[in-house]
């Protein structure tokens, strides 16, 4: 989230996401956007064009490692 990188710490709904999903399966993986504030909006925080393009590569590179 664009708030993290600002502030540098981890909001309180990623934390309880990231524990309920820990807690749930061992299949844990992470996705970011590299600290990188070019990824998003500047009006609402959102993910731009660029980001969600980011986060494409991500979730595909884990999907091709766990198929092959």
């Amino acid at each position: 989230m664009k708030q993290e990188i600002i502030f540098k710490k981890k909001s309180y709904e990623t934390i309880y996401a990231e524990d309920y999903i820990k807690k749930k399966t061992k299949n844990y993986y992470s996705c970011n956007f590299n600290n990188d504030l070019n990824y998003f909006y500047t009006f609402d925080g959102h993910p731009n064009e660029k980001g969600y393009e980011n986060l494409f590569k991500c979730v595909e590179k884990v999907l091709t490692k766990e198929i092959n």
